[in-house]
């Protein structure tokens, strides 16, 4: 491996990488590689890859943006296959942009992969390798992460750490210039030492590759991810219509489809993958909750109620059983409340009887502190009682001081264990979730029955023609429903009115409630220049919607051309969006 920049330099990057390789126990050979000293690190330095005796199959390039092209060119006619581009450059500057684009050409030309540019570095904690400038502990483990941010890695790093959290990769894609999320999940899934795979997405560059691969994965391996981006704006380069198409209910839908589960925040991610890569699952979110405190009981059912969890409902003969063997006044139904003395053999008994039950797909048990309570002959029976069953115990034992025992021999059991019931059962929605996910994953469309239509592809053709003749790349509204139901794809039918008039005759036909929206080719997104009215009920309302659409529009967008208003039925919110 050569490192193109490694330095001395105290606070340079290329200190820092330097500095971790030969830190770490890389039993690879390391080359520096350094335009003005002939040695760094106490290593002799060369002034360019190409001086170096032997083969080299990395080179990471911290070097300042201006030398790149002749860098990647070097490494190029050396024989390099893969650069790692460890430096920050901005993509905002014209002339950085244009030393970028002609890397990228030279080292398509060679056949060399890149990896950034703006990344944190590549690191193998299982394997003792460490090529980025993170300053910071990162453990070993069997969780990958993959990142797009290195500042956000950076962080993750951080606080996994402080969780005891490790990895058996982490990557950082900075802007995937070349190697992006497809190829990085086709290593992972084939990788024995992962066996949960974590992603923060931001900007997705291959869409098709990266559910291609996405699927694979979750065929295999949990996979969760985080996203960011969901409240960019226009200085990001980005429409609040186009956003909501990269980040909303379209991405959920598409993660849920390929069997993924989508986290809001860097702790959730963490504890759900380390939760699914100990392989926890669940086969519903049917939740029993076992106390011995009814405050606590209620609380987390409210926890149950906000997170979309369902109270199991307790069979005859799970009551008819813990009527027997419980106080009389224990509460008779879920959560369970077996009242504040609970002997660690009567919460046995209890959580027993839940677990056996067929309609209860994991179990929340909240111990609670009191006058004859026993915190730690409790917590070694719900060890040996989650040993014996499949289904997850989340297990709760509130306080600090008094039940410390327990929460250290919870960990060393490597039990699901929290500090307040609520986090258990986010956790249990999350598995909820992913259960719901893989089964979609799963799912295969039906045969077609009866005589397949041939598409009209000639009809499909003249449409796209049309608008590549007006020199345009994306088909209006209308021009897309035609292409699809060429194809015999359903869709929602909409009529061009030209006038108000035109637009009251069709709404008669179609019958209210219609939507109205603004038919331009230079119009894309047509909630952004105010070109959309939902729930139109009668005719004066349609008038008056028709000519407020067209008076908005101009007034937004003077130079667009306007062909009228479009009309269509009102139908699901999920139709609207088209």
């Amino acid at each position: 491996m050569a490192v193109v920049g490694a330095s001395d330099r105290p606070g340079s990057i290329g200190q820092a990488v330097f500095a971790n390789l030969l830190a770490s126990s890389f039993q690879g050979k390391l080359f520096p590689v350094n335009l003005n000293h002939k040695v760094v690190g106490g290593m002799p330095a060369v002034a360019s890859v190409r001086q170096i005796d032997e083969p080299v199959d990395l080179a990471v390039v911290v070097t300042a943006i201006r030398s790149l092209p002749a860098v990647v060119k070097d490494c190029g006619k050396k024989g390099v296959k893969a650069v790692l581009l460890a430096k920050e450059f901005s993509d905002s500057e014209q002339l950085e942009q244009e030393l970028i684009n002609e890397a990228q050409s030279i080292a398509r030309h060679f056949g060399v992969r890149i990896l950034g540019p703006n990344v944190l570095g590549l690191m193998r904690p299982v394997a003792g390798f460490n090529a980025s400038n993170y300053s910071g502990k990162v453990r070993p483990g069997n969780l990958a992460l993959v990142s797009e941010s290195s500042a956000l890695c950076a962080a993750m790093l951080d606080w996994a750490d402080s969780k005891e959290i490790g990895f058996s990769s982490v990557i950082s894609l900075g802007g995937a210039l070349d190697v992006g999320f497809g190829e990085i999940l086709d290593y992972l899934v084939a990788d024995n030492a992962t066996q949960g795979i974590l992603l923060h997405v931001h900007h997705i560059h291959d869409a098709r590759r990266f559910m291609s691969a996405l699927r694979a994965a979750a065929r295999t391996k949990p996979v969760v991810v985080i996203k960011s981006g969901r409240f960019e704006n226009d200085a990001s380069g980005l429409t609040h219509a186009s956003n909501l198409v990269a980040s909303g209910d379209a991405f959920d839908a598409a993660l849920a489809r390929a069997g993924v589960l989508r986290v809001s925040s860097i702790a959730q991610l963490f504890t759900a993958a380390k939760v699914l890569a100990a392989n926890y699952r669940v086969g519903g979110r049917r939740l029993a909750i076992v106390t011995n405190g009814f405050g606590p009981g209620m609380l987390a059912a409210d926890s149950a109620i906000d997170y979309g969890v369902e109270l199991a409902r307790l069979s005859e003969g799970t009551v008819k059983l813990l009527d027997s063997v419980l106080p009389r006044n224990w509460s008779h139904g879920n959560p369970l409340d077996i009242i504040g003395d609970a002997s660690p053999m009567r919460f046995r008994t209890a959580v027993k009887a839940c677990v056996d039950d067929p309609g209860v797909d994991g179990v929340m048990v909240i111990f609670t502190p009191q006058a004859g309570t026993d915190h730690l002959t409790t917590a070694q029976l719900m060890i040996g009682l989650q040993r014996e069953t499949t289904k997850p115990l989340f297990l709760s034992w509130l306080g600090d001081a008094k039940v410390s025992e327990s929460h250290e021999l919870f960990s060393k059991a490597k039990c699901a264990h929290f500090r307040a019931p609520e986090y258990g059962i986010e956790v249990f929605s999350h598995l909820a979730d992913y259960q719901r996910n893989q089964q979609l994953l799963l799912q295969t469309p039906g045969p077609l029955e009866g005589r397949r239509n041939d598409p009209d592809v000639n009809t499909a053709r003249k449409v796209m023609d049309a608008a590549l003749a007006e020199g345009r790349t994306v088909l209006s509204e209308r021009e897309s429903k035609q292409v699809l139901a060429a194809f015999h794809i359903p869709v929602n039918p909409t009529t061009l009115a030209r006038t108000a008039d035109q637009a009251v005759k069709q709404a008669a036909k179609i019958g209210y409630p219609v939507v109205l929206k603004i038919d331009s080719p230079d119009i894309i997104y047509k909630s952004d220049v105010g070109g959309v009215e939902l729930n139109i009920s009668n005719e004066e309302t349609l008038r008056t919607a028709f000519d407020a659409i067209v008076s908005r529009t101009r007034q937004a967008r003077p130079e667009a051309r306007i062909d009228g208003c479009r009309c269509s039925p009102c139908a699901s919110a999920a139709s609207r969006a088209s």
